[in-house]
C-alpha cells in the first residue's frame, strides 16, 4: 500500500521525477490505501490487486497470496510491460514468480536487513517465503540496494553474482523539503524547553523502546526536566508506546505522540535535535531528511545505511545499536554543549544535498531500467 513510511515515501519521489520521455510509470499496490495515495503524479495510473474480486469457497493457506500473485501477472500480461521494479520484502514474494511466470523482467530493490526483514514481516511459513525470495532475486534481472553495504550483504546472503547488484542511494527532493520546513508546524513546540525528535513507523525495527527508555534516563537520572521528545508515525507498536508512556510519569510529561505528520519537515526543522535509534536499516530515509533541514543528529550505527549516510561519524554521532544507554550520553553530550554539532549540521546539509539528490539517483535508475529492457529484447 502507500501507507506512511520511508519506502512508500521514496516511490512517491521516483514517480515524481522519471523522465517521461523515456519512462512511462504505472503503479501496482496489493491495497489501494495509505497517506500517500493523494501523492501519486495524475498521469501515473494506479492498478490495485484489492480491487479484484476475492475467490469464493473453502480457504486454505495461501489462497491470498496466490490470488495476489495471479493478479499481478495477469496485469503484466495484460499491459505489456517492457520491465517490473518492485520495492520492500512483502512486495518482493508476490513480484518474483508473477514477474518469472508472465515473462517480464524484474528489478528487485531490497531497502533492510535480508534475514532481519524475513523475521519482522512473516510470522508463518518462513521457510517457504525466503524460498521464494532468494529464488526471485536470484532471478532477477539486476537487485538494487540503498547503501552498499546491504548491497555487499545481499550478494552474500543469497549468493548473488557482484554484477547482477546495484548500489542507488534513495533520493530526496531538497526543494520540496526546504519548502515545507518553512512552513508553520502542525504542532506547538514549547519554548525555552530542549525539543528531540524521532520518526518513522512504529515497529520493533525503529528500536523507539530504546529511546524511550533513553529519555527517561536522562529525565530522571540526569535531571533533563527541560526535555520533550516528539516521536512521529504510527504503526503496529503505538498501543505498546503509549502504554509505556501513561505507566511512567517522566515520560508522560516529557514524550509527545503527534502522529503520522504529512509535512513532518516542519517540525524536523525547529527540534534541537533528531534520535535515529533502529536496530536495522537499509539506508534511512528520516536521517536524511534531518540533516536536509539543518538538524543535528545522532544515531545507532545499526546495519545499515548510518555510516555511510555520516560517513563514520562526520556528520552525527553514532553509538551502538541497542545500547539506550549510550544513546542517553550522546544525546545528554549535545544538551551539555551543543554549539559543535550545530556546525557539523551546517557541513551534514551540504553534503547530503550533493549524495542524495532525486535528480541524480533517479537518473541513475533510468539508466538500469533501460539497460535490463535492451537486454530483454536482445535475448529475446
Amino acid at each position: 500500500s502507500l501507507a506512511g513510511g520511508g519506502s512508500e515515501r521514496q516511490l512517491i519521489t521516483l514517480l515524481k521525477h522519471l523522465d517521461r520521455t523515456r519512462i512511462r510509470p504505472s503503479l501496482y499496490l496489493l491495497q489501494r490505501s495509505g497517506e500517500f495515495l493523494s501523492d501519486v503524479p495524475d498521469d501515473v495510473p494506479v492498478i490495485a490487486s484489492d480491487a479484484a474480486s476475492s475467490p469464493v469457497g473453502f480457504y486454505f493457506p495461501g489462497r491470498e497470496y496466490r490470488r495476489q500473485m495471479r493478479h499481478l501477472e495477469q496485469t503484466l500480461r495484460d499491459g505489456p510491460y517492457d520491465v517490473l521494479y518492485d520495492r520492500t520484502i512483502l512486495m518482493a514474494c508476490v513480484a518474483g514468480p508473477a514477474a518469472r511466470r508472465a515473462g517480464v523482467p524484474r528489478i528487485a530493490t531490497v531497502v533492510a536487513d535480508p534475514e532481519r526483514d524475513v523475521r519482522q514481516s512473516f510470522r508463518r511459513f518462513r521457510w517457504l517465503k525466503r524460498r521464494i525470495l532468494r529464488d526471485g532475486y536470484r532471478e532477477a534481472a539486476s537487485v538494487v540496494a540503498n547503501s552498499d553495504a546491504l548491497r555487499r550483504e545481499v550478494v552474500a546472503h543469497y549468493q548473488l553474482p557482484e554484477q547482477k547488484t546495484h548500489f542507488i542511494p534513495n533520493g530526496f527532493d531538497f526543494s520540496t523539503i526546504n519548502r515545507l520546513a518553512a512552513a508553520e508546524p502542525a504542532v506547538t513546540l514549547e519554548p525555552q524547553r530542549f525539543h528531540i525528535a524521532a520518526m518513522g513507523r512504529f515497529q520493533p525495527q525503529k528500536g523507539f523502546v530504546d529511546l524511550l527508555r533513553a529519555v527517561r534516563h536522562l529525565v530522571v537520572e540526569k535531571g533533563r526536566t527541560d526535555l520533550v521528545l516528539w516521536l512521529v508515525g504510527s504503526g503496529p507498536e503505538e498501543p505498546l508506546y503509549r502504554r509505556i508512556i501513561a505507566e511512567e510519569p517522566a515520560l508522560t510529561e516529557h514524550v509527545r505522540l503527534p502522529g503520522f505528520l504529512t509535512n513532518p519537515f516542519a517540525l524536523l526543522s525547529r527540534v534541537r535535535l533528531f534520535c535515529l535509534s533502529s536496530r536495522y536499516e537499509g539506508s534511512p530515509n528520516a536521517l536524511v531528511e534531518a540533516m536536509a533541514c539543518g538538524t543535528p543528529v545522532v544515531s545507532t550505527n545499526c546495519p545499515f545505511g548510518p555510516e555511510e549516510i555520516l560517513e563514520a561519524g562526520r556528520y552525527g554521532g553514532l553509538v551502538p545499536a541497542g545500547d539506550w544507554h549510550a544513546l542517553a550520553d550522546a544525546i545528554d553530550h549535545l544538551l551539555a554543549d551543543p554549539t559543535p554539532a550545530c556546525l557539523t549540521a551546517e557541513l551534514a546539509n551540504v553534503s547530503i544535498k550533493a549524495r542524495f539528490d532525486a535528480r541524480t539517483t533517479t537518473r541513475q535508475l533510468e539508466e538500469l531500467l533501460e539497460a535490463v529492457c535492451l537486454r530483454s529484447e536482445i535475448v529475446g
